[in-house]
């Protein structure tokens, strides 16, 4: 299973008005199909109104860290890492860098989550960590 950010236009009432919105959700499907049935079936129970998909990606990262925080934590960080190992043969450093998508309040709490990942930190390299216009996560 991967993930796709789904970007979506619907009707939704803020401020006892009704305003066109445009939302990205980043959800786990198998195809892109999948992925646009999945976003307009979740969307639709959460308003009257029409529910319009207007476009879809494969996502950089294939796994995600839910905060273990109390619901505070409504934003969503992308954090690039490297593993880094040594080519046996010539001695040099090798990176191959992953992407992961994080539940956090801030970029702080990203790399706390990302720093408590399990696993031999001491090969991990964190890039970088960037806040997402990502609304919620549907797996």
């Amino acid at each position: 299973m991967k993930f796709f950010e789904v970007k979506v236009r619907y009707q939704r009432v803020v401020e006892n008005l009704n305003k066109v919105v445009t939302e990205t959700y980043a959800i786990a499907a198998q195809t892109f199909s999948d992925a646009e049935h999945k976003a307009l079936e979740v969307i639709s129970q959460y308003t009257e109104g029409e529910v319009e998909v207007l476009a879809e990606k494969i996502a950089l990262y294939d796994k995600f860290i839910y905060s273990d925080a109390p619901k505070v934590d409504d934003k969503f960080y992308l954090v690039k890492y490297a593993i880094v190992a040594v080519n046996e043969n010539t001695g040099k450093e090798m990176r191959e860098y992953h992407h992961i998508l994080v539940e956090a309040l801030d970029v702080e709490g990203a790399t706390d989550v990302f720093n408590r990942m399990p696993g031999d930190a001491t090969c991990r390299e964190l890039t970088s960590v960037k806040e997402t216009n990502i609304l919620e996560v549907f797996q």
